[in-house]
C-alpha cells in the first residue's frame, strides 16, 4: 500500500501519511489539496492525550499546509471497493465541525472510512503495546 514520499506519486483519492516523531497525522489527497481532521484551537490539542472528546474540524488545505515539516507516506486507494471520484466525494462530505476523540475518531478514522474500512493503526498498535506492558507488570509483581 505504501508507494513511498514523493507527492507526485499521489493520485486523487489516495491516503497521505504525514509522519512524526511519535504519531502520524492523516489526510486524503483530493487533487487540490487534503482532507483532514484534527482538533480545534490549541487548548483542545492538550485534551486530546488524555482520550477526552474536544471540537474539531474537517478541512481541506493545500497539500503543503498538511505536509508541514513532516515526511510523508502516500498510500494507494486501489484496495478501496469505492473508485477515487467516490472517495474524495466522501472525505468532502466530512467538511465542517465533528467531535475529536483519540481513541475512537481521529485523522486517521477520517482517512481509513473513506476507502470503507475505518480503523486506526495507532490506537490499535497503542492499546497491544499497553496491554502488553501492563500484562508484564502484573506478572512481575505476583506473590
Amino acid at each position: 500500500m505504501d508507494q513511498g514520499s514523493n507527492i507526485a506519486q499521489a493520485k486523487p483519492g489516495d491516503l497521505l501519511e504525514r509522519c512524526g516523531a511519535l504519531i502520524s497525522h492523516w489526510g486524503v489527497f483530493t487533487g487540490d489539496g487534503v482532507v483532514h481532521f484534527m482538533p480545534e484551537g490549541e487548548s483542545n490539542k492538550s485534551k486530546t492525550i488524555l482520550d477526552r472528546p474536544v471540537p474539531g474540524v474537517v478541512k481541506e488545505d493545500p497539500f503543503e499546509t498538511f505536509l508541514g515539516i513532516g515526511k510523508l507516506r502516500v498510500h494507494d486507494s486501489k484496495a478501496s471497493k469505492f473508485t477515487a471520484n467516490e472517495i474524495v466525494v466522501r472525505a468532502r462530505s466530512k467538511i465542517g465541525p465533528a467531535t475529536y476523540q483519540l481513541s475512537t475518531n481521529n485523522c486517521e478514522h477520517l482517512a481509513t472510512s473513506t476507502i470503507g474500512q475505518p480503523k486506526s493503526t495507532q490506537v490499535e498498535f497503542a492499546w497491544k503495546t499497553a496491554d502488553g506492558f501492563l500484562k508484564n507488570l502484573f506478572q512481575e509483581f505476583q506473590f
